[in-house]
């Protein structure tokens, strides 16, 4: 359990600090005696927020009792991150942000949880302050190679999150005409991760077309980092 920089793995919170602004809550479950042992100390921590939590980050089995916990408190929320390790799908993040639980989000991080086209819709109407979104799928071998394409979850971000600037999209099956579509409905977008979406077709003339107005991007393969900067004309990686 990380929190600001304090590592924890059931012991006692420290006294002397008065309240979190930033909780990240990985999977430790296995190191408490009982599952409802664990919620109870992530609650804790929650409480500890007093109302000024502005980031939160969670990792584990229990996503929406603890995601549920935290939009039920008062809080500052602008950066949230999630990853279900079993997969499940966004209906809980998508019943609470249609109730506004989360105003000032401005930044949503989704690992290995299913978003379907209406829960990007729903996302994009109630977070209208949104400008980073990260959807990354689990990463499998058969994706690279399949056949498939589908280009719908592409065009409904550009249609429901049109004030983006930074878009990470992983493990999806787009097309070029997805990347049109994205590129197209978010003018605004400085930065946008493609890694292994395989079935965009980098030809040379398109990709710097496109692109044109893009900071960073980040296509296919795994990037070469020197420095923390990506090493490659225009900042474009593509192999």
């Amino acid at each position: 359990m990380l929190l600001n920089g304090y590592v924890h793995h059931g012991e006692n919170l420290p006294k002397s600090l008065n309240f979190f602004r930033s909780i990240v809550i990985q999977e430790f479950a296995h190191r408490f005696n009982s599952n409802d042992a664990f919620i109870k100390f992530a609650k804790a921590i929650v409480n500890r927020s007093c109302g000024q939590l502005q980031e939160f980050s969670y990792e584990g089995w229990n996503t929406t009792t603890h995601l549920s916990y935290v939009a039920d408190q008062p809080n500052m929320l602008k950066r949230l991150q999630l990853e279900n390790s079993s997969f499940h799908d966004a209906n809980a993040l998508v019943r609470i942000v249609k109730q506004f639980k989360f105003p000032l989000l401005v930044e949503l991080e989704l690992r290995n949880i299913k978003v379907s086209k209406e829960d990007i819709i729903k996302i994009g109407s109630s977070c209208q302050q949104l400008k980073n979104f990260w959807l990354i799928k689990r990463r499998e071998l058969r994706r690279r190679f399949s056949e498939r394409t589908d280009d719908d979850e592409a065009s409904t971000i550009a249609e429901s999150m049109p004030q983006l600037c930074r878009l990470t999209l992983q493990e999806n099956h787009m097309t070029n005409d997805g990347l049109q579509a994205i590129l197209d409905g978010c003018p605004q977008l400085e930065y946008l991760d493609l890694l292994h979406c395989y079935r965009i077709n980098l030809e040379t003339k398109f990709i710097t077309q496109c692109l044109e107005g893009i900071k960073d991007a980040r296509l296919l393969n795994d990037p070469i980092f020197l420095n923390d900067r990506i090493l490659s004309p225009l900042n474009f990686v593509f192999l």
